[in-house]
């Protein structure tokens, strides 16, 4: 029997495999999950060593040598005094561009080692992202390599834990299902600043049908601590439109019937506001801000839940559109029927 998520790790596995080589790879494929742990831990504890040398090389304590090995800064000035000592003038010495061109070698080296600190990182952080993935919701789709080789550009540059986390979420639902993270996400997401991540952790819990949130809830949005000047940003940067109320952006809701009675569902991410309308009433319509698409694909980065104060403020505010309302948790294929009742103040 397969492991959990093995099968998003193996399309993982195949992704760095053909995009960067074996030196790369962040494990071995026949891991079983009783030793994942052990194994990514003895990684990290090695990686660990790995950015703590090269710091002391960035800093001055160590020296990275011509050959490849690693001196503490003493037995460098010693090495070097010996070697000015024993050139001769008759021997001549190195050029000043042979020398440049050495220092360039190892700099570069430094960088390189960097950057394969950061993905090894956050290959790791994948493995553990994709053993919360069950085989049956894999696509038998492969990475697109052309996206694989975006994805590492952007990934290697990042050194911050929250950040490489989101990346590494971004590589396992990639494997799950390819095609859920655009280009252009990933290169938001290779722009934003942690607190801008923050920031957008903070609204998603509003978002509805994952693709906006109600515009008449500013109010109610400032004493949850998201003050408007936030959402401006948000429009700023490219996540939300229409917070600066140019122009009316509305969204319409469907009517549909069951079980005897006529109503409009609105998500919020596991919740859902029931409105039971008039049989007549074809559709509901509220005014909402907009979020982008690279807005929702970077808001399926976190696991968020719904607010049941804000739908009650849905519902306070749009009450002139239906008879009454229900808040419900969402659950099962057919959730209509399934929803834990909940009536709203």
């Amino acid at each position: 029997m397969d492991a959990p998520g093995e099968k998003v790790l193996i399309k993982i596995l195949d992704a760095f495999e053909r995009g960067t080589g074996a030196l790369l790879l962040p494990w071995q494929i026949k891991r079983v999950s009783t030793a994942r742990a052990l194994a990514r831990r003895d990684e990290l504890l090695m990686l660990e060593q790995a950015r703590k040398d090269i710091a002391d090389i960035k800093s001055g304590q160590k020296r990275l040598t011509y050959e490849g090995a690693l001196q503490l800064l003493q037995d460098t000035k010693d090495e070097q005094s010996q070697e000015a000592a024993s050139v001769s003038p008759h021997k001549g010495t190195s050029s000043p561009l042979n020398n440049l061109l050495k220092e360039h070698k190892i700099d570069f080296t430094v960088r390189e080692l960097e950057r394969w600190v950061n993905l090894k990182e956050i290959g790791l952080k994948a493995e553990e992202e994709a053993e919360d993935v069950t085989d049956e919701d894999v696509s038998s789709d492969p990475i697109d390599p052309d996206w694989f080789s975006r994805w590492r550009i952007e990934a290697q540059e990042v050194s911050k834990d929250e950040l490489q986390r989101l990346w590494a979420r971004v590589l396992a639902g990639e494997a799950r299902n390819p095609g859920s993270y655009s280009l252009h996400t990933l290169s938001f997401l290779a722009r934003m600043s942690i607190d801008e991540a923050k920031l957008i952790a903070r609204v998603a819990p509003f978002r509805l049908d994952k693709s906006h949130i109600y515009a008449r809830a500013n109010d109610f949005l400032e004493k949850k601590g998201i003050h408007f000047a936030e959402l401006l940003t948000l429009e700023d940067i490219g996540v939300i439109n229409g917070a600066l109320g140019i122009g009316t952006l509305s969204w319409v809701y469907p009517v549909h019937k069951m079980n005897g009675e006529t109503y409009a569902a609105i998500k919020n991410n596991d919740l859902a506001l029931v409105l039971y309308v008039d049989e007549n009433t074809k559709k509901i319509d509220i005014p909402i801000y907009s979020i982008s698409k690279v807005g929702s694909e970077i808001m399926t980065l976190g696991n968020f839940t719904g607010d049941r104060e804000y739908l009650c403020e849905i519902a306070k505010n749009e009450r002139k559109k239906f008879r009454s309302a229900s808040i419900g948790k969402l659950k099962g294929t057919n959730w209509i029927s399934d929803l834990e009742v909940i009536e709203c103040d």
